[in-house]
């Protein structure tokens, strides 16, 4: 890391692609700790730019903010292919009254037979 940007990191300023190296710095934390957290989904893949591993920046720091963001076209996808295949393939309707009767042999009224 050259001196001019470890002082725009001490001064506060982010670029907006960053390696492992100044994300670990960033963030307070190790290059294994980066390397883990992308593992475990905690914070964006890395993107290959010039065949170097790289975070874009504001995309880690929602993350880290916010927690992992929904990705909405996968949400509607998956959606999607749910209707179509239950439209395929209905679920057969099934009646409370199919199967066995739980009232059979019990008499429908509570009454006692009058006495004769």
């Amino acid at each position: 890391m050259t001196p001019a940007l470890k002082q725009m990191l001490i001064d506060g300023f982010v670029p907006k692609w960053v390696d492992k190296e100044v994300l670990a710095i960033v963030t307070s934390n190790s290059p294994d700790t980066i390397d883990n957290w992308a593992a475990q989904g905690i914070i964006p893949p890395p993107k290959k730019r010039g065949g170097k591993l790289m975070w874009k920046w504001p995309e880690v720091d929602a993350w880290l903010t916010g927690g992992r963001p929904i990705d909405e076209v996968a949400r509607i996808t998956e959606a999607t292919r749910r209707v179509i295949e239950e439209a395929r393939h209905p679920k057969p309707y099934v009646s409370i009254f199919d199967g066995p009767n739980p009232f059979k042999g019990h008499s429908q009224s509570r009454r006692k037979p009058k006495a004769e």
